[in-house]
């Protein structure tokens, strides 16, 4: 139970977050930009987990799925400091502890 209220307020301020993304006002989107860079390179694995929960919800709608598949996209292969290379460094490190 309490996996599921997790997840749904993980969905819940990720939703609020991309579509504060899509807002007109320039100060609530930049605010939102700001917010989502900073908790990506924070907690990368949270960001990481909202936006698969966003992806994932069939209520959500198509816009705001489909924004957080290019977030994801981008968080995870794009840059050299990106998530996925993090998690690659990470595999190595610990590979190399095993042998």
């Amino acid at each position: 139970m309490n996996t599921m209220i997790s997840s749904n307020s993980i969905l819940r301020e990720f939703y609020t977050l991309l579509t504060h993304f899509t807002v007109v006002d320039n100060q609530l989107r930049s605010q939102a930009e700001q917010g989502y860079q900073l908790l990506l390179k924070d907690q990368g694995d949270y960001a990481i987990q909202g936006l698969l929960s966003v992806l994932a919800s069939i209520q959500v709608e198509s816009h705001i799925r489909q924004l957080a598949a290019v977030l994801l996209r981008r968080s995870l292969i794009d840059e050299e400091e990106s998530i996925y290379f993090r998690l690659m460094a990470n595999r190595l490190v610990i590979s190399d502890g095993i042998y």
